[in-house]
């Protein structure tokens, strides 16, 4: 328990810190390569969580597809030669205090809806089976799905009911 709280922690510092500097970092290749750790880093909370499936999905559609597309749109305009001069000058700060604005009303929306929110335990009645994963699950249910609307194409209903009620694959 001590280890999975260190690497909860762990890769939520990774997560915040990174997305901090995808947005204050001046490089936007240092920009993407930032996006990447932060979606690395969330992707190993979900896995942390049980959620391997969204996890991977995660991973390979962020990660693999929009990252990389990011970095090579970026790389190819060669964005990095061009000066930077929005940062450096004194007139452009008055964005700050909207922007601050904005953060302390949302930081408090969602201080209220944290604070609202009640467990209740008898409206969690449903039973957990152990050995079923999610990957296991979410298999399941699409593979209902597909079967119910094939049968329903074909005009066999009755071999619908009859796969739906059978025990896991």
């Amino acid at each position: 328990m001590i280890a999975h709280a260190f690497f909860f922690y762990f890769f939520s510092f990774i997560a915040v810190v990174s997305a901090i500097m995808v947005t204050v970092s001046k490089n936007t290749v240092h920009s993407v390569f930032f996006l990447i750790l932060d979606f690395i880093s969330i992707s190993s909370l979900f896995i942390m969580i049980g959620a391997e499936f969204l996890g991977m999905i995660m991973l390979i559609v962020y990660v693999g597809a929009v990252a990389v597309l990011f970095l090579f749109v970026v790389m190819m305009l060669n964005v990095a030669k061009q000066k930077n001069t929005w940062f450096k000058s004194s007139t452009n700060s008055a964005h700050i205090p909207i922007g601050l604005l904005v953060s302390i009303i949302i930081f408090f929306e969602v201080i209220i809806v944290i604070g609202g929110w009640k467990y209740k335990p008898e409206l969690s009645n449903k039973i957990v089976i152990s050995d079923v994963t999610n990957t296991h699950s979410i298999g399941n249910v699409l593979i209902h799905r597909l079967h119910s609307s094939l049968s329903i194409i074909r005009n066999d209903i009755t071999c619908c009911y009859d796969w739906c009620n059978c025990s896991y694959i």
